[in-house]
């Protein structure tokens, strides 16, 4: 049940940032168009309906794009130091310091605190937008319903095409519609007395259909009912069907021996009625008309707004080109698919408390393997590897490259009578991809001098660590010396596979503990020692050995 509050409070998240990001540029030539009036309505109308599809694609588009370009190493571990002298016997640390443990308590109780947190912010969430989802859906169906009942009372005129006009008493403002698959348009009784007006919005309500927009009021009010709690987004929204009414005038004011004139007072026209409706809303038998029906799209939206649209007809516009515009809906395309893309990676739509992690690490644990500690770091590259579908997919793949070296690894391991928990190493240096770096090489990242000191050949005219057998060998030497070194402990041993072994020696003594985990809080390890290193491998083990855990 967490999981499904946080999933689908992630998704509605996602959903809502993206309409803010696809928004800014639309609104953004919108208020320039106010100023300038050099963009034409019909362009903007084209931007403002790609941004609004491609963000509400956005998670959809996010996880295709995560499949194809996954990311190449999610663990980012620093470059390994290699050791200053040749590793023998005698380099053995020879006073075994007592392994100081550190208490859970107070990770336990912030991990329990995050979680709370998380599931409050995701439940308010959910909450805010049932609300509103109730509210705009129960709107629909009111609206949807006196659709119905004014189709059943109006008088179909005429068909136009696909096109039924109907007129009906009680409709004081003219506005197009669908019922199910027919194209509608109702148009108020008075307008029969005067034909040239009656001809004028006729043309304009067409026109709507033209342009698809009772379609795309469908889609907007889609998200209407899943971001009506989102003020930007139902800002947005407003804009866009303003902008619908400004492509209709736009496109009927551009053909020739059209009457700009007569088409103004017609919209005055409409604007009285308007302002009359306001002073008698509170009327009994009042059908909704002042307040544009879900849905629809008509001439009517606010007395201020046909103000504007008034003075329009009258104004001489300079567009900015049609492929221009073209452009910048592609460039919100990308823009916005980007975002989508980057946001797949850092919001996280599962967490792994301390108390599940504890029984996870219960399981994973071997007796004679490397000891598997939680705490606040290994608990914070656990939820990394685990929390987002695109660093899922990411270890789902480590997976499915490491069954290609599985066998050959654990023979070598076991011949070495190692622990088959450095399965996890690889994991986490290279994700099993056996790549050549400028530094460091091969599935198990070997530099160059590290590499030399276990008897590989690295020059010019051949890098054996790409050899997979002849590196393993290394590894498995390697990691046979630094267990000797640091008298079995396996958190001193991985420490130095990647920060070297003399360093860590020293900061043992140093320290006075051998805690990787306290040198890290107390500051001992630096950036290029990677002091999250042990944290990474162990929260690797645990996935090794819960593999449910990286599943969609």
């Amino acid at each position: 049940m967490i999981d499904i509050i946080i999933a689908a409070a992630t998704l509605l998240l996602k959903l809502n940032v993206l309409l803010i990001v696809a928004s800014i540029i639309p609104l953004g030539l919108t208020f320039i168009n106010r100023k300038t009036k050099r963009v034409d309505f019909k362009s903007l109308q084209i931007i403002h309906r790609s941004a609004i599809v491609v963000a509400c694609l956005g998670p959809f588009i996010a996880f295709t794009m995560s499949s194809v370009f996954a990311p190449k190493n999610i663990f980012k571990p620093a470059i390994q130091i290699a050791p200053s002298t040749q590793i023998t016997a005698d380099n053995r640390l020879l006073s075994k310091v007592p392994t100081i443990t550190v208490s859970p308590n107070a990770n336990k109780s912030v991990a329990a605190n995050q979680t709370i947190a998380i599931l409050s912010l995701g439940s308010l969430l959910l909450i805010l937008t049932l609300c509103f989802a109730v509210y705009r859906v129960s709107r629909v169906v009111r609206d949807r319903r006196k659709l119905v009942a004014l189709r059943q009372g109006g008088i179909t005129t005429r068909k136009i095409g696909r096109v039924e006009l109907l007129v009906h008493p009680e409709i004081d403002i003219p506005f197009a519609a669908r019922l199910k698959n027919q194209a509608l348009v109702f148009l108020p009784q008075h307008l029969l007395q005067n034909w040239s007006q009656l001809q004028l919005v006729v043309r304009h309500e067409l026109q709507h259909h033209r342009q698809g927009d009772l379609v795309w009021n469908s889609l907007l009010e889609i998200v209407r009912i899943y971001c009506g709690w989102n003020p930007l987004v139902l800002y947005w929204i407003n804009r866009i069907e303003e902008n619908d009414e400004l492509a209709c005038d736009e496109s009927l004011l551009g053909r020739r021996s059209f009457d700009s004139l007569a088409y103004a007072t017609c919209l005055f026209e409409v604007a009285k009625t308007i302002h009359q409706q306001h002073a008698r809303f509170s009327s009994a038998h009042n059908h909704g008309a002042t307040f544009k029906l879900a849905g629809t799209a008509g001439m009517a939206v606010s007395p201020h707004f046909l103000k504007r649209r008034i003075e329009m007809t009258f104004q001489h516009r300079k567009y900015i080109s049609r492929l221009s515009m073209i452009a910048i809906a592609f460039a919100i395309t990308v823009t916005t698919a980007l975002a989508a893309w980057a946001g797949e990676g850092l919001v996280s739509d599962r967490r792994i408390g301390f108390a599940q992690a504890q029984q996870l690490a219960k399981r994973a644990q071997n007796d004679t393997g490397i000891p598997i500690v939680i705490n606040k770091r290994v608990l914070h590259w656990l939820n990394l590897a685990t929390g987002t579908p695109r660093a899922r997919f990411y270890i789902r793949n480590t997976l499915k490259r490491m069954r290609n070296y599985d066998s050959m690894i654990e023979g070598k391991l076991k011949a070495a009578n190692l622990t088959l928990d450095l399965f996890a190493v690889p994991a986490v240096e290279s994700g099993y991809q056996n790549t050549e770096g400028m530094t460091s090489a091969g599935i198990w990242q070997f530099i160059p001098s590290t590499a030399r000191t276990y008897g590989l050949r690295v020059d010019d005219q051949m890098d054996e660590r790409l050899d997979t057998a002849k590196l393993t060998d290394a590894a498995v030497a390697y990691f046979t010396n630094l267990v000797r070194i640091f008298d079995g402990d396996w958190h001193l041993a991985l420490l130095s596979y990647n920060a070297g072994e003399s360093r860590v020696r020293d900061i043992v003594k140093e320290a006075g503990h051998r805690d990787v985990f306290r040198m890290a809080d107390e500051g001992r390890l630096t950036k290029t020692e990677n002091q999250d290193y042990v944290p990474k491998v162990l929260a690797t083990l645990i996935i090794l050995r819960n593999p449910d855990l990286v599943k969609d």
